[in-house]
């Protein structure tokens, strides 16, 4: 891709840019391309942009797309450190915003990540030049298909890669499928109702935690549970409270 071409430039890339304070020295900044600012269909010092942080300037280097070189495939044992270093950093966007009793340091413990794969949850990653970047993990219980522990690395959020996992994990199960998550984690609420999926109501929600989850009172009390049509065109009566 060439930064000097608008064409090239679009929402969703990774970037490294100029920022005008740092015109002289040349120093760089990475991020993602929120809004292109230049209009003209080139320039030579390269498509003025707006990252998704809010900085702005000329990109120097466009990085290689994840989705290009990646591959979607089931973690395995030697995959266990990377699943616990992607799980406990993505998760420290919980701090400060989820109830102050339910947050620790790390998040998730090695134990408890080992309880849930003893557990059942089979974990998916997301992998770019043989890193993994993002896991997903699906647990299949009694008539349901839970979707558990969805995590991408900082630096590669907003760039699709969840959505390719989930699209993935639904495509390996039949059954409907449920998923569980934070009741202030308003930005994971929106990410899978834009992918079909309906919060239920609050009886409902208390009702499938218990039957389908391990999980304390205190966090079926702090949770919300979403999901899919087949749960719905099942004709379950935990009716959706959104229209």
């Amino acid at each position: 891709m060439d930064r000097r071409n608008r064409r090239d430039i679009r929402p969703g890339i990774e970037v490294d840019i100029v920022l005008k304070k740092n015109q002289r020295t040349g120093k760089l900044t990475r991020g993602i391309v929120k809004d292109i600012l230049t209009r003209s269909a080139a320039h030579p010092h390269g498509i003025k942009v707006r990252l998704t942080d809010g900085q702005v300037g000329r990109v120097k280097k466009v990085l290689p797309d994840p989705g290009s070189t990646a591959t979607i495939r089931q973690c395995n044992d030697r995959d266990f450190e990377m699943i616990y270093s992607i799980i406990n950093e993505a998760a420290q966007v919980y701090e400060g915003v989820i109830p102050g009793d339910r947050w620790k340091a790390p998040y998730m413990s090695k134990d408890e990540l080992k309880h849930e794969i003893d557990a059942g949850v089979v974990f998916w990653g997301f992998e770019e030049d043989s890193r993994l970047t993002g896991v997903m993990g699906i647990q299949h219980v009694q008539d349901v298909t839970l979707i558990r522990h969805a995590y991408v690395r900082s630096e590669r959020q907003h760039q699709g890669i969840g959505k390719k996992l989930l699209l993935e994990l639904c495509k390996n199960s039949d059954r409907p499928i449920l998923i569980g998550t934070w009741a202030d984690a308003t930005w994971a609420i929106r990410f899978y109702e834009k992918r079909g999926f309906k919060r239920v109501s609050e009886q409902e929600k208390n009702r499938l935690l218990e039957k389908y989850w391990s999980i304390p009172a205190r966090q079926v009390e702090t949770s919300v549970v979403l999901a899919d049509r087949k749960w719905f065109d099942r004709g379950n009566k935990g009716e959706s409270h959104l229209k």
